[in-house]
């Protein structure tokens, strides 16, 4: 209607040409579409267009909405000066192809010194600045300009210069327009149409009407130069940089198994899945965070699979062109999604599965101090709407998530992750025992859970199960209802569902393994251990820990297991029955064949220093009562204070540990699961001693046998029976 043509003409000329793909677009869109379109393919002249948007018609909320939406596109939080770059680009390319060199002295709007030169200088502090500085958010030209020299971004008599050469270009453009209505900005060579125009404008001659011309354009120009048009020499685009022929040479001889497969890699990252369209904006970036991105990706155990993960989060992400700004921006961000490519095929799943997570990082609100179990708790109970089980399996992956970037890009030492990922799984735990009572209506039910194991010594790792026993109250119909409790307890932990499991429980070491109940009772247990427990379930009890349930009834059985546990000093016969238990783990579990590689269960392996540690503790707990402790390093520090392990064995031992339990958790890691044994395959082996710092396999294998050598001579010395 408005644009349209009647026998008195138009009304006013509408253009559409700005919609996304232009002529090719539909004429309307949906907010969201216009969203995706914006975040995936939007180019820097979209931005600055956006930069003057307003709603004029139709319904003023949905025009606000727009405006909302397309903010965080236009005033980007991570816009580099990379923007300036691009829009001297353009302009270079307007002058070229549009303008043509015989009319840029004579096109008001965007020949030399034009307007759009002016609105060009505004635009880039726009963009630039706009997302911090929210008062640069100026529709109009000349206000923006007072902005601007207001918060020192142009200088007074810079933005004064401006102004004036605006107000005057526009005049012009008027006055070239008023003559015949129509859309023109070229100033005419023909003698009597110029002195039509040098008079209303207020000249007396063309002469001084070109004067005063040149004078404003010049200034403009000068001004430009400054702030954007040296930023022209540097758009080579990225995708003339990076042909197939240059990245095979730059991968080549880098570290990668497959250099073409490499090379694919990076032109899906430069052009997009199957090569479709993707802005040069993007392309530009790509092409700065390239450098980066390459440069890790060679430092890494395996470049070839993390740089395809790098990709594969790339495609799951989706706004390439603002993901790519930020990662300009903030080039840690490429290094932790490389190396977490490379240590964590799981990890790194869930980071393209969840792309949400990786914004929360690269904001900062995700990635903070090591976390303890109080402040998890509160975290994980603080939103009780919705379904209890899917929010904490969402919660536990992202806090996995977070956990495992602390780790591979050095932000926790050992000690600090095992204990977080405890407290991880501590949480979850409480609250699969509340909500599960909550659903049976047994909140007053006698029930409490306590770990063992490594869940019990706060030294849980990636992949890990949880070893318990479940403690409940057994009078009348107890039975039925602490086994139902338990079950359930399981069953909510161990269900998998879109967004994982929790934890898988292991109960094996309850009284009469797998043929006793699942639950038994604070008087029931004390019977067991007092008249039929082997002497290893009494050793297992040395980590027995209160972690969920009924906090009374849990420190009533620690109580409990701790007078027995430590009723009397270790005999020299029960020290032989622990060394035989020993032997016999070492010969009948793991790959007999490489048992040397079985760092666990193998010869100086973890199990070694565990027994040693353990057999001591029992061996000397009955007149030392500070050995009474469930974290296997700390009652190793305690035995060398009273004597009982030399310094400098205590040492070694330390180092041992912490250095087979490192060697457990990288493996670990790759996939979140159990994992006992150094891969036996070259290339695996490799993967692990890059992983671990080391240079070659060689020199890793060369301090893993020297550790356990040293480890296995202490344990025979430590736990040598008298003469």
């Amino acid at each position: 209607m408005v644009g349209g043509a009647g026998a008195e003409g138009t009304i006013f000329r509408i253009d559409l040409r700005l919609r996304p793909e232009g002529r090719t677009g539909h004429l309307a869109r949906s907010l969201q579409s216009f969203e995706d379109y914006y975040a995936q393919w939007g180019e820097t002249w979209e931005r600055m267009a956006l930069v003057k948007a307003r709603p004029v018609a139709g319904n003023a909320a949905l025009g606000e909405r727009f405006i909302k939406m397309v903010q965080p596109f236009v005033y980007a939080r991570y816009a580099s000066e990379n923007v300036v770059q691009q829009m001297a680009v353009l302009k270079q390319r307007i002058e070229n192809e549009i303008v043509g060199e015989g009319q840029l002295t004579r096109h008001v709007k965007l020949g030399i010194g034009g307007i759009r030169e002016i609105e060009f200088i505004v635009q880039s502090f726009q963009v630039l600045r706009g997302a911090w500085l929210i008062e640069l958010r100026e529709r109009n030209t000349l206000r923006a300009l007072t902005l601007l020299a207001r918060h020192k971004l142009l200088t007074e008599a810079e933005a004064l210069t401006l102004a004036n050469a605006y107000r005057f270009l526009r005049n012009v453009e008027h006055r070239l327009q008023m003559e015949m209505e129509l859309q023109t900005h070229m100033i005419p060579d023909e003698e009597r149409a110029l002195m039509r125009l040098a008079r209303s404008l207020g000249f007396a001659s063309v002469e001084k009407f070109f004067v005063k011309q040149k004078a404003h354009t010049a200034a403009v120009r000068r001004i430009y130069e400054r702030v954007l048009a040296a930023a022209g020499t540097e758009n080579a685009a990225a995708d003339d940089r990076l042909t197939p022929a240059q990245l095979t040479d730059m991968l080549t001889g880098s570290g990668f198994a497959s250099v073409p497969e490499a090379v694919k890699s990076v032109e899906g990252l430069l052009h997009g899945p199957g090569f479709g369209h993707v802005s040069q904006r993007t392309k530009d970036l790509f092409g700065r965070l390239f450098p980066q991105l390459l440069a890790t990706a060679v430092t890494v155990a395996d470049p070839d699979g993390a740089l395809l993960r790098f990709a594969r989060f790339v495609n799951a992400y989706g706004a390439r062109g603002l993901l790519y700004e930020t990662l300009v921006n903030h080039p840690k961000l490429i290094e932790m999604l490389v190396r977490l490519g490379d240590a964590s095929p799981f990890l790194s799943d869930v980071m393209a599965n969840q792309p949400e997570l990786f914004d929360e990082i690269s904001a900062g609100g995700l990635l903070t101090e090591p976390k303890n179990l109080e402040r998890m708790w509160r975290e994980l109970t603080v939103a009780r709407s919705g379904d209890a089980a899917e929010r904490a399996r969402a919660w536990k992956r992202a806090e996995l998530l977070r956990i495992g970037i602390e780790d591979v890009m050095g932000l926790v030492d050992l000690e600090q992750l095992q204990q977080e990922i405890t407290a991880l799984a501590e949480a979850c735990l409480r609250l699969a025992v509340e909500e599960v009572r909550r659903e049976l209506k047994l909140q007053d039910f006698p029930f409490t859970v306590i770990g063992t194991g490594k869940f019990g010594g706060q030294e849980l790792g990636y992949g890990a199960d949880l070893d318990v026993l479940f403690v409940g109250g057994m009078e009348d119909a107890g039975y039925a209802r602490a086994n139902k409790l338990a079950a359930r307890v399981v069953e909510f932990m161990a269900l998998p569902t879109g967004s994982g499991r929790l934890f898988a429980m292991d109960a094996r070491l309850r009284p009469d393994g797998e043929k006793g109940p699942l639950v038994s009772s604070l008087a029931a247990h004390r019977d067991y251990y007092l008249k039929r427990a082997h002497l290893w379930e009494r050793q297992a009890l040395v980590k027995a820990r209160w972690v969920a349930g009924d906090a009374e009834l849990g420190q009533q059985f620690i109580q409990m297991a701790q007078e027995i546990v430590y009723e009397h000093a270790l005999t020299d016969v029960e020290l032989q029955e622990i060394r035989q238990m020993r032997r016999r783990v070492e010969t009948e579990r793991g790959d007999q064949k490489h048992v040397e590689l079985e760092f666990k269960t193998g010869p100086g392996g973890l199990m070694d220093v565990e027994f040693m540690v353990q057999a001591l503790q029992l061996r000397n707990c009955h007149d030392q009562p500070q050995l009474r402790t469930e974290h296997t390093l700390t009652a190793l520090n305690r035995l060398v204070a009273i004597g009982a392990v030399d310094e400098e064995a205590g040492h070694q031992l330390r180092h041992g540990y912490q250095f087979l339990r490192r060697i457990e958790l990288v493996l670990r890691r790759v996939d979140d699961a159990s994992v006992s044994r150094i891969p036996v395959e070259e290339r695996e082996q490799f993967f692990l001693a890059k992983r671990m710092g080391f240079a070659t396999t060689a020199e890793f294998l060369g301090d893993y046998r020297l550790i356990t050598r040293r480890i296995r001579e202490l344990y025979d010395r430590l736990l040598a029976l008298p003469a």
